[in-house]
Parts: C-alpha cells; structure tokens; sequence
C-alpha cells in the first residue's frame, strides 16, 4: 500500500495540501480557458510525494507467540469476558450476605446528618 501527498503551491507558499481529496488549486474557479500568456506567467506549482508502504505485511498468529505470551493472551481474555461481557450476571461473591445488625444508630451518636 502507498499514499499519495499533492501539494500545491501558488507564489512560493502552500495554498493547499490533499491526502485523501482532491486538490484545490488557485484557479478552479476560473471558468475560462488558459491562453499561452497566462501558462508562461503562471506562479503555480504542484507537487505529488508518494509515500510507499509496506508491500508484505505478516501477521502474528497465536501459534508465534511464546509459551508466556499465550498464557498472557488466554488469561485476558477470560478475564475481558468474565469482567465486561458478563454484565448482566449477579456478583456470587455478594449472593450470601446479610447486613450487619445495627446496635446503635451510629448517625446520631456522631451527630452526622443527610442535609
């Protein structure tokens, strides 16, 4: 894969620069058709970089990864699931819990209210 940069130029300064659009030029919206005075006098310039990319691309499979990397990988993923995917699930840590018996409002031996 490659990218294409195009540059225009109008007087020595960018104008505009395209990566994935069309370039606009100085003179689009110049409906008439260029003489030959106006080609030699013409400021503008264009430039077009192509970036080359890489042209093989290897993707890791699971059977690459070291003996660690595996344990790594198979560990987080039970642990994704069993944490985010399994939202709906109740918590059985908390299934059994019974709230403590209040001996004393504790609120008002501290004078602490809800205002």
């Amino acid at each position: 894969m490659s990218l294409t940069v195009e540059k225009h130029f109008c007087g020595g300064q960018l104008i505009d620069v395209a990566v994935f659009t069309k370039l606009h030029r100085c003179g689009d919206g110049i409906s008439e058709m260029p003489t030959l005075d106006t080609l030699k006098k013409s400021c503008c310039k264009d430039e077009v970089d192509i970036i080359e990319g890489v042209t093989n691309l290897h993707v890791p499979s699971f059977q690459d990864l070291d003996v660690d990397g595996q344990d790594f990988a198979v560990g987080f993923i039970i642990t994704y699931y069993n944490l985010i995917l399994n939202e709906d699930s109740n918590l059985s840590v908390l299934r059994h819990y019974e709230p403590p018996n209040l001996v004393k409002e504790i609120y008002l031996f501290n004078e602490t209210y809800i205002i």
